[in-house]
């Protein structure tokens, strides 16, 4: 099984440091913060998502940048395509895409455009052959916005997942939303 963070997909969430309560649950499904084993500098808060307690998506989280351009934003997502280019290869999706209508164009934009979104800023590595339900099927990074106050905030985040994790998410959706018979 996959790697990530010292995480291995498809192992029981339980054997990791994960906080006493989830963040989220969605009937068999929860997100746990978690301390990863082997944590990147690049990412200081991470998310273990498990499906019936075992790990089915790992989710990392760069902090906040205030910069009016996120320009810092800018150069850590070069940075950790590069590291994830050495590990997986050229991405299935490398996508920097501004809207044709968009008036964001200027450099000292860029945080605008993503929180307007009119940009998308992404790139997306596809594992081939992925033949068991719990082996990586994906990677994502995204570069994001958000306002906050007194400015707004560009920020990463990278996803891993298995390949059936789109499976038990409607699952867990369908268990939410199931009511007891009579």
């Amino acid at each position: 099984a996959a790697e990530i963070f010292g995480i291995e997909l498809g192992a029981p969430a339980a054997q990791y440091k994960l906080s006493e309560y989830p963040l989220a649950v969605q009937g068999k499904m929860s997100m746990y913060k978690v301390e990863p084993p082997k944590p990147d500098d690049a990412f200081p808060g991470y998310a273990l998502t498990a499906y019936e307690g075992r790990v089915v998506r790992i989710t990392a989280f760069r902090k906040a940048d205030y910069s009016k351009d996120g320009a810092e934003t800018q150069k850590r997502f070069a940075s950790v395509v590069e590291k994830l280019k050495q590990r997986f290869g050229s991405p299935a999706l490398f996508d920097e895409a501004l809207a044709e209508d968009s008036k964001l164009t200027a450099p000292d934009q860029w945080r605008q455009s993503l929180l307007d979104r009119e940009r998308i800023v992404q790139s997306l590595w596809v594992m081939p052959n992925v033949a068991h339900p719990d082996q990586l099927e994906s990677v994502w990074l995204e570069a994001n916005a958000i306002p906050l106050e007194p400015e707004a905030a560009t920020f990463l985040t990278l996803s891993a997942r298995v390949r059936d994790f789109p499976l038990y998410e409607s699952k867990a959706a369908l268990e939410e939303n199931e009511t007891p018979q009579r």
